[in-house]
């Protein structure tokens, strides 16, 4: 299956200190056919993977052997990537104006409040003003 191997090679760096990220990791493996490798950032090599504590405090990421994906953009490149033809016509919608626009906005929207919603935890403050 082509659409799999596209997804070789590629890790999604997230913080693993937040239980709300924790939940949502594991509701995709849950979920979808085919996810690659998961890794908190907190143990992740960030200068080989490109990355930087910023980086990282800001979004989730998606890191491909070709590019970096951040943020709301990770559900729809592996939706776009899955095995299931329902899942990738959802995962190409997720790609076109405004959606794009939207679901950047909701991500940015939950990322600033992850330690208000349901899961969350008090390490997941510690990126927003208190």
């Amino acid at each position: 299956m082509a659409r799999q191997s596209k997804l070789t090679d590629t890790v999604i760096v997230y913080d693993g200190g937040c239980a709300f990220c924790e939940l949502w990791v594991g509701r995709l493996k849950r979920s979808l056919p085919v996810v690659p490798p998961t890794t908190a950032s907190q143990s992740a090599d960030l200068d080989a993977l490109g990355l930087s504590a910023e980086d990282v405090a800001r979004y989730a990421w998606l890191i491909t052997p070709d590019r970096h994906v951040a943020g709301g953009a990770i559900l729809r490149e592996l939706l776009i990537h899955q095995p299931r033809p329902l899942f990738r016509f959802v995962g190409h919608l997720l790609g076109l104006w405004p959606v794009t626009v939207i679901t950047d906005g909701v991500y940015r929207l939950v990322a600033k409040n992850r330690h208000r919603l349901p899961g969350s935890q008090a390490a997941c403050e510690s990126d927003s003003p208190r």
